[in-house]
């Protein structure tokens, strides 16, 4: 993994403490949150979940189900009402959980998963505060891109949440020497300068890095991959705006 050092260093300590962790990650969209909680925490996973787009609250209480019957070895996942049924099925689960270590619950696109008037947060706060912050071998990581949402509903919430996080990376885009330490890794040995005008087109977000392609200069890899037909910076600002738009409907 190129650079991340001190974050890294972060998820060891926690995975070395001795009691419950409760992080939070943020950042912009592709800057990486999800792969470098993947690399660093997946063979201690014992429950992860991604948040659907645009699901509303039955879309995202199923999701959640069939991926707590995935990590019981059951192929019959119930379909819970609601969130508080959820999380009693879900600490029914955790209670049969080796305590002996350390057991990584993760989800991903929290935002998503909060829709409107559903409870969602409500009910983790409950969770994380009547149970795993009592135990010593959990750590619950929750991930957004939705920064503000993420600063307002988690880091400052003023309710159940508030002062809850034992830990917050806010992970930023590489730097300049990042960039060129993961172009050589990717065996694209581009000079100083054309380093520094990619850093400057693309600003050191790795998801728009991997799309550089051996042979290409500079001016042809930009033109595909900012001005072309769908390609991924179009994506993303579709999408982005179509948060924009969602967010409005997001309520505690």
């Amino acid at each position: 993994m190129t650079g991340r050092i001190q974050e890294i260093r972060k998820i060891e300590e926690l995975l070395a403490s001795n009691r419950s962790e409760f992080l939070a990650v943020t950042g912009r969209r592709r800057v990486g949150k999800t792969f470098l909680i993947d690399t660093i925490l997946r063979e201690h996973y014992c429950f992860s979940m991604t948040g659907i787009q645009k699901g509303n609250t039955a879309t995202q209480v199923i999701n959640f189900a069939i991926k707590l019957a995935e990590y019981q070895g059951n192929d019959a996942p119930v379909a819970p009402k609601n969130w508080q049924m959820v999380m009693l099925q879900f600490k029914a689960y955790l209670k049969t959980l080796d305590a002996e270590r350390k057991q990584v619950i993760f989800i991903d696109e929290l935002p998503w998963v909060h829709t409107a008037r559903s409870g969602f947060i409500q009910m983790l706060a409950h969770l994380w505060n009547d149970y795993l912050s009592k135990e010593r071998h959990f750590i619950l990581v929750i991930c957004g891109s939705a920064s503000s949402w993420m600063t307002k509903k988690i880091i400052n919430d003023p309710g159940g949440l508030h002062n809850r996080l034992t830990e917050l990376i806010h992970l930023q885009p590489f730097t300049l020497s990042e960039t060129r330490e993961f172009l050589n890794d990717k065996g694209l040995h581009f000079t100083h300068q054309e380093t520094a005008r990619i850093y400057m087109a693309l600003g050191g977000i790795p998801f728009y890095l991997e799309n550089l392609r051996k042979g290409e200069s500079f001016a042809i890899a930009i033109e595909r991959i900012c001005f072309s037909p769908g390609n991924a910076i179009q994506k993303l600002l579709s999408s982005i705006a179509n948060d924009k738009f969602n967010s409005t409907f997001i309520q505690t």
